[in-house]
């Protein structure tokens, strides 16, 4: 076994220590999601604060830790990508170029993921809205009815009546 050996600030491990306890005694899929949410925000931020990390860590290992329960090993508090690579180790730039293209890729498709989601939530809002209308519509047909029927009634026992004095008023006559 390797030994690492590395700084951070004992805030960073504080923070770290306090996230994963908290999060181990939640479900796991509210740590996916919010695991989710820490892993946009750092694609979509180039800078994030020291401490960031440090969460986003122990989201990770309190979410492994609630789906296979393992407990956390080693621990990077930082961006592992930020560290600078051995000279001595060299890229193949046709594996790096594909690289890029997947990654070019990955964030158009993103995207376009994002926009449908947008476009569905909207379409789902429309349906909503328009089920509301159709309802306060029906409603309104209920009461028409209702009175429609009120009014019938009252015209069949007006002439009902009508007829029962002229017959009464023929008899005397």
């Amino acid at each position: 076994m390797s030994e690492h050996t590395g700084q951070f600030h004992a805030k960073d491990a504080f923070i770290y220590t306090d996230t994963y306890r908290s999060g181990i005694r939640k479900q796991a899929a509210i740590l996916k999601e919010e695991l989710e949410m820490k892993q946009k925000r750092l694609w979509e931020q180039k800078e994030v604060p020291a401490h960031f990390y440090a969460e986003l860590r122990a989201l990770e290992d309190a979410l492994r830790h609630s789906l296979k329960g393992a407990d956390p090993d080693w621990v990077i508090l930082g961006d592992p990508a930020a560290q600078q690579e051995d000279p001595g180790q060299k890229c193949d730039p046709e594996e790096l170029e594909s690289c890029q293209k997947s990654f070019t890729a990955a964030v158009e498709e993103r995207i376009k993921i994002e926009q449908q989601l947008k476009q569905s939530a909207e379409y789902v809002q429309e349906l909503k809205n328009v089920i509301v209308e159709q309802r306060q519509g029906l409603v309104f047909l209920e009461r028409k009815l209702e009175q429609n029927s009120s009014t019938f009634m009252v015209i069949l026992a007006t002439m009902f009546l009508v007829i029962i004095v002229q017959l009464y008023l023929i008899w005397k006559i």
